[in-house]
């Protein structure tokens, strides 16, 4: 699922498919899931977060709770609140939890590892959408 913000200034696959370019929308759908969410992602919603909380000597629940609401918050879908908020959570928990562990190295080692992990569970998903697994 790709979240709202994202999604918004991304053409609709009815605006992208056009005189037979539908593999065109997929590999567009692909590249942004798999490469430019993640990275963005991160470095809007894991590595700035970091950098405040050691700016700001954060610790405890503030350091983890300014990576997972705002993770939470760009991924509530309103259609679906519930499920969606239960994703935005847990996603930025685990990929908060990522980003710490991985922090103790270098922030360039957290970036990476957290995009990864973001990267393998988008892919996850969307070969599941792709292959309609579980609808």
């Amino acid at each position: 699922m790709i979240p709202p913000v994202i999604a918004f200034f991304l053409p609709a696959p009815a605006d992208v498919d056009v005189s037979g370019q539908k593999e065109l929308s997929t590999s567009l759908w692909v590249g942004v899931a798999l490469i430019i969410a993640p990275v963005f992602e991160t470095l809007v919603l894991q590595f700035a977060p970091a950098r405040l909380a050691e700016k700001w000597a954060l610790s405890g629940w503030k350091r983890y709770a300014l990576m997972i609401l705002p993770f939470a918050a760009v991924h509530v879908v309103p259609a679906v609140l519930l499920p969606s908020l239960v994703n935005g959570l847990g996603g930025g928990y685990t990929l908060g939890l990522c980003y710490f562990v991985c922090m103790t190295r270098s922030h360039k080692h957290a970036v990476l590892a957290t995009a990864a992990v973001h990267a393998l569970h988008n892919c996850i998903l969307l070969l599941f959408s792709l292959f309609d697994v579980g609808s």
